[in-house]
């Protein structure tokens, strides 16, 4: 098969399911009840950070045919590569307002200071080679790179593992969600922390 015929299969499979703004799914889901909202975001996080992984690695797969670079930019348009991560950005922002509601009124966090936060430069967490690649701070000893890091959102390739800034942040240092905002708007660079 070639490069552009597996690039149109992917995208079929990709493009299945229409892409709702993060609003307009919260609009959709406002008369649920509390649990079932909770329930379906973070299965819709799930499934966008799924998606993600994939056209990721349908990136790599193409990286690795040596496919030119406007055959790599038509793969990552019609994928909707950038809709996906920003749609999986804003549901993971409102995930968290609704699992964190007590923390985040009662600690002085508010959702400006939760944007700022997870738009904390990957690169000043954890050491990020030239290809964009860490090592995975969810399986350690992680000898190669595998944690795929771009526009503030990471994935593992290795265990499936994703999440931001906060997550990362977490994770490393054994903080609660409060104490990693805070640090992270503290804006000292991490890794020496």
């Amino acid at each position: 098969m070639d490069t552009f015929q597996w690039i149109i299969n992917y995208w079929e499979k990709l493009n299945d399911s229409t892409l709702l703004s993060s609003n307009d799914i919260r609009r959709n889901i406002s008369y649920w009840a509390r649990d079932e909202q909770l329930e379906y975001l973070r299965w819709k996080v799930d499934e966008l950070s799924e998606e993600i992984g994939k056209i990721h690695k349908g990136y790599m797969n193409l990286t690795e045919k040596d496919a030119n670079i406007l055959t790599k930019k038509v793969f990552v348009y019609m994928s909707g590569l950038k809709k996906r991560e920003k749609l999986l950005g804003g549901l993971t922002f409102s995930l968290r307002l609704m699992e964190y509601p007590d923390i985040v009124k009662g600690n002085g966090i508010t959702p400006e200071m939760i944007a700022q936060a997870r738009n904390y430069p990957l690169s000043e967490i954890v050491e990020v080679n030239s290809r964009g690649f860490a090592h995975c701070v969810n399986h350690f000893p992680d000898r190669h790179p595998s944690l795929y890091t771009k526009g503030g959102f990471a994935y593992c390739f290795s265990c499936g593992w994703q999440g931001d800034s906060i997550d990362i942040t977490m994770k490393l240092f054994n903080l609660t969600f409060v104490e990693a905002v805070r640090k992270l708007l503290k804006g000292k660079n991490t890794k020496d922390a």
